[in-house]
């Protein structure tokens, strides 16, 4: 008989200075519904037992979980270690159902290892897969041994059905009663067992308070003390060209801030937490429920003790002043706020407006002004590369980060994180745009395009330009974070499979 009705699993490679929170939430509604659950997160598991909590040892052992990169004979090891005692884990626990929770691609590699040596070891049980990370190709398989190329043209869910490697896909929906609805089919129905009701009106929707009581949250690298997640909203307002948010999510929705203060304070009491991040793309998208909850906050932490107040950071998006009400920024601070992600993407307007920013850089000057009056840190996030982006433009993004030099030196900017250049998948609004642009681009590296107007402007000029801002970013002294810094050895391990076109351009740049 099993011990449990499903066993819901992350995956490596994640980062580990984060908890997942989707298992936690998956749980909460499975037990609701009258299921049992247990979570495991085998991404941690892989921390600490093949990378004896080694950071730096994580990071070249977890190659072997990402897309694109190449793995020595030790992290191939370690993965087989790994999968072994995974299984192992999986067996002791002896449930009816494992779910594999897919966050992005970068889960691939490992979801396939896992769900190959589920099937032989454990082929009595049943696999269901869920997770943002279904919703794009298999691309992330290319170096893995066997794989035809046009099974990376394939949806991944599609690659893994025809591979017989899983039993249910839940795809970008309702995932709370999805996931009961499966099983319902697979473990069938009791006396015990209920139906929910999380279903989702136009805008607001609800969601179970999450469980995190199987996570060995003291094993997590905290760098300023542990935190949990949480989740406010779905998708953005905004529908920037580059970002494929909206067609991930669909239209914004929101959770009620009182309903969002609620869960903050219940979870703070109950795990003795104090920091708290939200996941969603924006904290700010609805200014009524952010005004709520960050007045429900203010107001709990104004009756507390300096060490049980609450606080938390985020991803937030600038508006211009006069669509900004005065009062958020005290309040802000009142509540919490540690530190917000704020997207500044190009330091040339005609960029911004290309990509639908719907603000000015002038308008990120206004906030960090506001910003620096009442004590508030943000990290900001650049996006090089883009399709119109233009030498002169390039320019003013160089200039840009210069200026910021000052937001930099007090503290109002903590950190600035300069992505990869870039890169084009089908669900953003650009690729609706290709024909329109006139922008070609390789089926089999979303990296790889070009512009019919500009055959210079490649990969290698797009990943010359990122090294540009790299070497005047470490010039000035501007801290970054640790994906920043991993992007560039991904660009320059990309940059050798573009090894002729890199010395024709070092050549020509020679000649100039």
């Amino acid at each position: 008989m099993n011990n449990v009705d499903i066993v819901i699993c992350s995956l490596p490679s994640l980062l580990i200075d984060r908890v997942p929170g989707a298992p936690a939430i998956l749980k909460s509604a499975v037990e609701e519904a009258g299921y049992t659950c247990k979570t495991i997160d085998l991404s941690i598991e892989f921390f600490i037992n093949q990378c004896k909590q080694d950071l730096g040892l994580y990071h070249t052992l977890s190659s072997i979980f990402r897309p694109g990169e190449t793995s020595n004979e030790l992290a191939k090891q370690a993965c087989k270690d790994w999968v072994s005692e995974s299984v192992d884990q999986l067996k002791i626990i002896n449930p009816s159902v494992i779910g594999l929770s897919v966050f992005t691609n970068f889960q691939h590699r490992a979801t396939i290892k896992l769900a190959q040596a589920i099937r032989e070891h454990m082929p009595n049980v049943k696999i269901i897969v869920g997770g943002m990370g279904l919703i794009v190709n298999a691309s992330s398989l290319s170096s893995e041994p066997g794989i035809k190329k046009i099974d990376l043209l394939k949806p991944f869910p599609q690659y893994l059905t025809e591979k017989k490697l899983v039993d249910e896909v839940i795809l970008h929906g309702n995932d709370l009663t999805d996931l009961v609805n499966a099983l319902e089919r697979i473990v069938g129905i009791s006396e015990k067992t209920k139906k929910l009701n999380y279903k989702e009106d136009k805008v607001i929707y609800n969601s179970p308070v999450p469980d995190y009581s199987d996570y060995k949250l003291n094993y997590y690298l905290w760098s300023q003390g542990k935190s949990l997640p949480v989740t406010g909203s779905k998708g953005c307002v905004r529908s920037c060209t580059f970002c494929d948010i909206p067609t991930q999510f669909g239209k914004f929705k929101y959770r009620t801030g009182k309903n969002i203060a609620e869960e903050i304070i219940e979870l703070s009491q109950k795990y003795n937490i104090r920091r708290f991040e939200f996941t969603d793309s924006l904290v700010n998208g609805s200014v009524k429920s952010f005004k709520e909850w960050l007045t429900v906050l203010a107001d709990y932490n104004d009756q507390q003790s300096e060490e049980n107040k609450i606080y938390w950071f985020g991803q937030y998006i600038c508006r211009p002043q006069k669509l900004t009400p005065s009062d958020i920024y005290p309040l802000m601070k009142r509540s919490g706020v540690l530190s917000l992600v704020i997207g500044l993407e190009s330091g040339s307007n005609y960029i911004l407006k290309s990509m639908k920013k719907q603000v000015a850089v002038e308008d990120y000057y206004d906030e960090l002004e506001q910003f620096q009056k009442h004590d508030i840190h943000c990290q900001l996030l650049m996006l090089p590369g883009f399709y119109n982006e233009t030498w002169d433009r390039f320019l003013e993004t160089l200039e840009c980060i210069v200026k910021l030099q000052k937001y930099l030196a007090i503290g109002t900017v903590d950190k600035l994180s300069v992505g990869t250049p870039l890169f084009i998948n089908e669900r953003m609004e650009i690729t609706q745009m290709i024909e329109e642009i006139g922008m070609i681009v390789d089926p089999y590296d979303n990296h790889n395009w070009k512009m019919k107007s500009d055959s210079e402007y490649d990969y290698v000029e797009r990943a010359r330009r990122r090294l540009i801002i790299q070497v005047l970013v470490d010039k000035l002294g501007i801290p970054q974070n640790y994906t920043a810094v991993s992007q560039v050895i991904t660009i320059l391990e990309k940059l050798t499979t573009y090894k002729s076109q890199l010395e024709e351009k070092l050549q020509t740049h020679e000649h100039k």
